[in-house]
């Protein structure tokens, strides 16, 4: 079993998503939050939901999650943002690339979709991060063994940070490299989307992202369509 780990805030009619595409994938979805609005969302989405203070660090907030997935004895777990989403088929095709000998496996590339007032959307395809990170996993759709999780007591994410939480990952898990035939690997032909939109305050800002050397514009509708349809009147208006 895969366990998906993910702290939510808000960002409701992408949480329901989210949540229901892992849940179809087979994976164990654990929802981090604060209020009894999203409570409901998560539940009815197919989640177990973990309530916590509003106020602790978003580093604390993934631990305790990470810290409550360990009780299912997973195979594995996967990093997921609640306005993140992973083509069908990904879990099943990353645990076949763990039982490789991998520590960690993702994708160093992703798509932004950035969705405007009446429905306008653009896209940008993110290379990846770059100079001394190069080759580091984007953090959507991580996932980590559970045999590399077990020789760091399951300790993944430092709970005073509120930023760098995929460098955090790769920190914490580098003391067992050794261990592996390879601490990370990223994998090719896999998709997976990241969501800003108009209606809340976003993780990441479009403009900067898709000026980083080796971005690039796409047609939305062309990676929509293939991969994730729901995405095409998710705001009606």
């Amino acid at each position: 079993m895969t366990v998906a780990v993910m702290p939510v805030k808000g960002r409701g009619p992408l949480l329901k998503l989210t949540v229901s595409r892992l849940v179809r994938q087979g994976c164990k979805v654990i929802c981090v939050g604060s209020t009894p609005s999203e409570e409901k969302l998560c539940t009815m989405a197919g989640a177990e939901w973990l309530m916590i203070p509003d106020n602790i660090c978003l580093g604390a907030k993934w631990q305790f999650g990470i810290d409550h997935a360990k009780k299912y004895n997973p195979k594995s777990i996967i990093i997921m943002g609640s306005s993140d989403m992973v083509q069908d088929g990904w879990v099943e095709r990353m645990n076949e690339e763990l039982d490789k000998g991998y520590a960690m496996v993702g994708t160093e590339g992703i798509y932004f979709l950035d969705i405007q007032p009446h429905n306008k959307k653009r896209m940008c395809r993110w290379a990846g991060y770059s100079n001394g990170r190069k080759g580091e996993p984007i953090g959507t759709g991580r996932m980590i063994s559970a045999k590399a999780l077990d020789l760091i007591n399951w300790q993944l994410i430092n709970k005073s940070i509120n930023s760098s939480i995929d460098h955090s990952i790769c920190v914490n898990l580098n003391p067992v490299k050794d261990k592996f035939n390879k601490l990370i690997h990223n994998v090719e032909g896999l998709v997976c989307l990241s969501i800003s939109t108009y209606k809340w305050t976003n993780m990441h800002n479009f403009e900067r992202e898709c000026l980083n050397q080796g971005s690039y514009l796409v047609n939305p509708d062309d990676i929509i369509s293939q991969y994730f349809p729901e995405m095409f009147n998710l705001f009606k208006e």
